[in-house]
């Protein structure tokens, strides 16, 4: 089942790439290249948390690093 999600995921990945590639001009190396960096990166941790779905999502992580502000921001 965890292959059927992992291999999923990477079809949307490849379909979001391709896309939105096509859509940058090709004098715009930088932007291709943090795309992909960020690209990758998000794709390695969905990997992650497929396989591993008991530790901390992103949401729960920044939740515990300002929960300890919020008395100071009300």
């Amino acid at each position: 089942m965890e292959h059927a999600q992992v291999l999923s995921l990477g079809i949307v990945i490849l379909l979001m790439v391709w896309f939105e590639l096509s859509q940058l001009q090709k004098h715009e190396k930088k932007e291709k290249v943090v795309f992909l960096g960020i690209t990758v990166f998000t794709y390695g941790l969905a990997i992650f948390l497929i396989y591993n779905p008991d530790i901390y999502g992103p949401t729960q992580l920044i939740s515990d690093i300002f929960s300890p502000l919020a008395p100071l921001l009300k």
